[in-house]
């Protein structure tokens, strides 16, 4: 009964969402085109439209949180060694095992209401024996958030994050690039325009601090987790997503 109770509710709030949604398009098409009011005062009613829609969809986002940093010189320098190195850490520190070959580690990670998805890969350096010692390491988180939850769940996130760093402590040296992405579904308005010139990206900052990679499928920003990032994402994914 519980579960016909869950599937009527969910049938609903897609309904809703759906109904909500070609209200929104319709609405917006006639601020935009039709009433002479003030652009910014245009853009406001556009974006609380858009946010509404949005929470009472609860739409899903995939969010990419990569890390990448040099691997410390005093670890095993055997590929082999030091995969089994970070497999053990990871393990004791409660992170699932999904797949483990050369190159490559993949884990999850269970939070309350989800799983994040963590995926090492090394990069390597020639030495003077013409072998290869693993040198750096690129993490990838993936999580998918729910609109109304989004900052509790990059929260979540963040959490997992710090876990893995004090899995990995004096096996890696301080992250030295960290960027986040998203897919956002109408970026083209920024890329349709060009598309003559057959340009695919455009590369800016956010208030002065924040280096921006936007392309037709979605945006990157190139910074650390924190509540001002996430702040923002949350902003271009109201009126993007």
């Amino acid at each position: 009964m519980i579960d016909v109770l869950n599937i009527l509710a969910w049938l609903l709030s897609q309904l809703l969402g759906f109904i909500i949604g070609i209200a929104t398009t319709i609405t917006l098409q006639v601020i935009y085109y039709l009433l002479p009011i003030d652009p910014q005062l245009r853009f406001r009613i556009s974006y609380g439209l858009r946010h509404l829609q949005k929470w009472l969809r609860n739409e899903k986002i995939e969010i990419k949180y990569t890390l990448k940093a040099l691997i410390a010189k005093e670890v095993p320098a055997d590929e082999d060694a030091l995969s089994d190195k970070i497999w053990q850490r990871l393990m004791l520190s409660g992170f699932e095992v999904v797949d483990k070959r050369r190159g490559a580690l993949e884990f999850a990670c269970r939070v309350p209401g989800a799983q994040i998805g963590v995926r090492i890969d090394f990069g390597y350096e020639e030495t003077e024996e013409e072998t290869q010692r693993v040198s750096t390491i690129e993490v990838v988180f993936s999580a998918t958030c729910g609109y109304r939850s989004f900052e509790a769940d990059m929260i979540d996130l963040l959490h997992v994050v710090r876990r893995l760093e004090n899995a990995l402590r004096n096996i890696i040296h301080p992250w030295h690039s960290e960027a986040i992405s998203c897919t956002l579904r109408h970026l083209y308005r920024f890329t349709g325009v060009l598309s003559s010139f057959r340009m695919t990206h455009l590369y800016g900052e956010i208030e002065g601090k924040y280096k921006v990679d936007l392309f037709e499928g979605g945006i990157i920003v190139y910074a650390p987790l924190s509540s001002e990032i996430v702040g923002i994402l949350k902003r271009i994914i109201t009126f993007y997503y």
